[in-house]
């Protein structure tokens, strides 16, 4: 029995991380699961993302590239994107024109 190669690591590594994020973000209902499915995942040359440190405005702005387009087809997916930019602009609303950039980008 060979090793696995350094693609199927990647590949391996990538679907447990799903999967964990899955078992402790989903409450169980098919409109939650559909959020984690595979169709969603975009090839990103950023396996992780270092947000620590990072205020949460920033945080939103580093992620939000990183959605996949195909989420457009799941309408209610957007309706959740606008509602943490709405928290956002609510909880920082000196920080309302950094929010409404990062659509932009």
């Amino acid at each position: 029995v060979g090793l696995p190669t350094l693609s199927e690591i990647v590949s391996q590594r990538a679907s447990l991380r799903r999967q964990t994020t899955m078992e402790r973000y989903c409450a169980g209902t098919t409109d939650d699961m559909v959020l984690w499915g595979d169709e969603f995942v975009k090839d990103s040359e950023a396996d992780l993302l270092d947000l620590r440190n990072m205020h949460e405005v920033d945080q939103f702005a580093e992620l939000l590239p990183h959605l996949n387009p195909l989420r457009a087809s799941h309408y209610w997916s957007w309706f959740r994107v606008a509602g943490v930019a709405a928290r956002l602009i609510k909880m920082y609303p000196a920080l309302e024109q950094d929010v409404w950039q990062a659509f932009e980008t």
